[in-house]
């Protein structure tokens, strides 16, 4: 079965930090698992890193906008094909997803956690999160023929085929959990691939290092943890199930849980974060407590806030 990974931000420089997760950009990963899961044609429509991320075997187009029902036509040749709609990752084994297609044969396979309400395309969002889970499909080609505008957009396609009574089956998987661009989402994407291995090195208990890295000995290290290139860790700092994807600096008696540090980050003496997503070359002062925050690049916090949380 042809996979199609449509990457077309059109100018939305905001996506851009929920990119990078450990190691790789996330079209690697998702081209990774596409071929685990015995997936060979891929084609990849991107509007910002079709050459900076080519790999052997793929095909890449330039796509600045959403793609035209035209083009998708002749590329996929008439056969069904898996849609992922941006940088989603899920772990719900998408071999299988293609087995369930074949055997109903409906117009639309989509794989959600959630239901299709009235009559337009929506799906409720994860508990918890402000997440819609609804990115990955397998689509009927012979639907693009009926279909009248000229470029193809995910949401109004599928709408569209509402309206039409055409058949759109959801596929769920108890436990399973898809990614798109929010921070829980992405952090969660981020804990996936460490659970299964999908990232450069080897981990040592948990635990994957880059290189030159310096923990102090009496750090407290915990859970699942990744250090990318020359990370410094502070003495008596405690990290839990956290993400430092390089060149970060943690002073001594910091508390670290469930964060994301994205390169060239420096975090003061005895900071507590918890649930944190901190933007790249940005600086956190002594004694700063942050909680469910997201922190543009960039940022700067002064020695001593306190009691920070949301965006």
């Amino acid at each position: 079965m042809h996979c199609l990974i449509i990457d077309v931000r059109a100018g939305r420089a905001e996506l851009m930090p929920y990119r990078e997760l450990p190691g790789q950009d996330i079209l690697v990963y998702q081209i990774s698992l596409l071929r685990r899961a015995g997936f060979k044609d891929i084609t990849v429509l991107s509007d910002f890193i079709a050459e900076d991320f080519r790999q052997a075997g793929i095909t890449y187009y330039a796509c600045p906008r959403p793609p035209k029902y035209a083009f998708l036509k002749r590329v996929l040749n008439d056969q069904p094909f898996l849609l992922l709609n941006g940088p989603a990752l899920t772990d719900y084994p998408l071999n299988k997803l293609a087995e369930a297609y074949q055997a109903d044969k409906p117009d639309v396979l989509c794989l959600t956690g959630g239901g299709l309400l009235g009559e337009t395309f929506y799906v409720e969002p994860t508990a918890g999160t402000s997440e819609i889970a609804a990115q990955i499909y397998i689509i009927n080609p012979l639907l693009l023929t009926y279909y009248y505008h000229e470029y193809f957009e995910t949401g109004l396609f599928l709408t569209e085929m509402l309206k039409h009574r055409r058949i759109i089956k959801c596929c769920s998987h108890k436990g399973w959990s898809e990614c798109v661009n929010n921070y829980p989402a992405y952090l969660r994407a981020a804990h996936y691939l460490l659970g299964c291995g999908a990232v450069p090195g080897s981990p040592i208990n948990n635990l994957y290092y880059g290189k030159k890295c310096e923990v102090d000995f009496t750090a407290d290290l915990g859970g699942r943890l990744f250090f990318g290139d020359n990370c410094q860790v502070g003495a008596q700092s405690r990290l839990q199930d956290s993400l430092l994807l390089g060149q970060n600096t943690l002073g001594g008696g910091v508390r670290l849980t469930n964060c994301l540090l994205q390169k060239y980050v420096t975090i003061g003496n005895n900071c507590v974060l918890e649930n944190c997503l901190i933007g790249e070359r940005s600086v956190i002062g002594d004694n700063v407590r942050l909680t469910d925050f997201v922190l543009a690049p960039r940022s700067v916090i002064k020695s001593g806030s306190g009691g920070g949380h949301g965006h």
